[in-house]
């Protein structure tokens, strides 16, 4: 449903500008599962999940020819495919180190917050990769 606007809202002010913000629902869904742990609150957790999630589909497929065209896109988006498989193999083993060392859950999903707000801030201060986006042609005066 959230895919359904998202484009909209990329159409507007680009995946560039957009992308960004897509993961504050899902650092607002772990703050609810950290600090309102109540059974019934499970439903606001997985709703925010799945708003960045709709968002992530939408921005990321446009941001990737938006910053560097089209001529690539089949290997841009295999890279990045292969770095996010890899990166979600990893997650279950690193979290189950840290709770293997008895570093509590609670600890873990406060820095999860911290990482995805440390990551959501460099990507909008990343900047914008003009020698290899498309070249815009100007339209004429008539």
């Amino acid at each position: 449903l959230v895919g359904l606007f998202a484009g909209d809202l990329v159409d507007k002010f680009t995946a560039r500008r957009m992308y960004p913000f897509v993961h504050i629902p899902m650092m607002l869904g772990v703050v609810v599962l950290l600090y309102a742990p109540h059974p019934y609150l499970m439903f606001v957790y997985f709703a925010l999940i799945a708003t960045s999630t709709g968002l992530s589909a939408v921005t990321s497929t446009s941001l990737w020819p938006e910053l560097y065209g089209t001529r690539y896109l089949g290997t841009i988006k295999s890279i990045a495919m292969f770095v996010g498989i890899g990166a979600s193999a990893l997650g279950p083993m690193i979290t189950g180190y840290f709770l293997k060392i008895n570093i509590d859950v609670g600890t873990l999903l406060f820095w999860s917050i911290v990482y995805m707000g440390i990551a959501s801030v460099l990507t909008y201060l990343a900047p914008y990769p003009k020698h290899l986006a498309p070249r815009r042609v100007k339209k004429e005066k008539s």
